[in-house]
């Protein structure tokens, strides 16, 4: 909820594969309770869910080792779970949430971040406007580029087989080259 937003607690917990374990296992439950006679089909499905997570947590630390940048600029801060995990750093031009609009110091700061560290590209999140990170860009001569939060998916991205593996597979090739990993 909101109150999420203002207390610092991160709001994007389906960015953490731990998480989302805990949400299959939970969700796994349920319906065993509500149709007990698909037992079988839901530990099959959720173990293949949490298989597909444990794989994606695999490729994260496979590509985030030896990385030569510690820190992704972006828009929000929406990846949190995954910095920390991960072992780098987030500078973003507003908080947790996207509707928090930067002040002068934080476009100030979040410059300075770009020049300072050498930023070869920053990012901005799937449905929030990237007109002030395509100036900065523009400014700082960096490439742009999104990166997905899952909080929302399209209608197009949903019928071209979107998913969330899928997904965290391409950010974290994105995640990858901003950090000039190995």
């Amino acid at each position: 909820g909101h109150d999420c937003l203002k207390t610092g607690i991160d709001p994007h917990y389906w960015l953490d594969f731990e998480n989302m374990k805990l949400a299959a296992t939970k969700i796994t439950e349920e319906l065993i309770v509500l149709l007990p006679e698909n037992v079988t089909l839901y530990k099959n499905r959720k173990n293949k869910y949490i298989k597909m997570l444990d794989d994606l947590d695999a490729s994260y630390i496979t590509a985030l080792r030896g990385c030569k940048r510690d820190t992704i600029i972006l828009s929000h801060n929406s990846i949190g779970y995954l910095a920390q995990k991960y072992n780098f750093h987030t500078e973003s031009l507003s908080g947790l949430s996207p509707e928090d609009e930067p002040t002068a110091d934080d476009v100030k700061r979040v410059f300075e971040e770009i020049l300072n560290d050498k930023q070869e590209s920053i990012f901005f999140e799937h449905f929030v406007s990237n007109k002030l990170i395509l100036s900065m860009a523009k400014d700082t001569n960096v490439s742009v580029d999104m990166l997905h939060s899952l909080g929302n998916i399209t209608k197009d991205e949903l019928l071209s087989g979107a998913s969330y593996e899928s997904i965290m597979q391409e950010n974290l090739q994105k995640i990858s080259k901003a950090l000039s990993c190995q």
